[in-house]
């Protein structure tokens, strides 16, 4: 176990969470790679790594609740941002998550699964551009069809969240099976031959690294 938990405290990702809490400056490096801390600083370290994951979780219900409250209008550029800002969350939830992992099995004591997290966050993940692709359809079919330029406007948002859909899905499905206590994921969206082309495609860069 201690060479579980040597691993654990000089993991570079791990420093660097640790260096930014607010007790770390009376920390010195040295406890932390080498010194008694390393006993217990594990269990700290996940709690840290799991209350960024719950608040960047929140941060993105509330992008993507924006995105849908503003889908009425027809700000592209404000639309263009929260998308923008959408990935970047997701980055981090992925880093995050992938940090989680990497530790391996948890000291005893502490009730996490780092698998199921980090499934769980990408089924999130994957849900929310679905869930904004069927307020998208649901627009389009109540839209009268003279709304030529804001039909444009929906259809191009609909093909940027399904690009951005297939990505999720890609990883989803990169994951392998589901731990246990989750289903398998089945997606909602109606995903066209072109659809199945791009995923595979996205699939095979994922493999390759290109």
């Amino acid at each position: 176990m201690t060479g579980r938990m040597t691993t654990v405290v000089c993991h570079p990702s791990a420093i660097g969470i640790i260096t930014e809490m607010r007790w770390a400056s009376t920390i010195d490096s040295f406890y932390l790679h080498q010194g008694p801390l390393k006993h217990f600083v594990s269990p700290l370290l996940i709690a840290e790594l799991l209350e960024r994951i719950q608040n960047a979780q929140r941060e993105r219900e509330g992008i993507l609740e924006d995105r849908i409250r503003h889908l009425s209008g027809s700000n592209r550029r404000l639309d263009s941002i929260l998308m923008k800002s959408l990935q970047d969350v997701n980055g981090q939830i992925a880093n995050y998550t992938q940090q989680l992992v990497e530790f391996g099995a948890p000291p005893p004591g502490l009730d996490v699964n780092p698998q199921s997290i980090q499934y769980q966050c990408l089924l999130d993940t994957c849900l929310a551009p679905q869930q904004f692709i069927h307020h998208i359809e649901s627009i389009l079919a109540s839209l009268p069809r003279r709304s030529i330029l804001r039909r444009f406007e929906l259809h191009s948002m609909l093909n940027n969240a399904k690009n951005d859909f297939l990505s999720t899905y890609a990883k989803l499905r990169a994951f392998g099976e589901p731990p246990p206590g989750f289903q398998s994921f089945i997606p909602s969206v109606v995903l066209q031959a072109s659809d199945i082309t791009k995923l595979e495609r996205i699939e095979r860069r994922m493999q390759t690294g290109h």
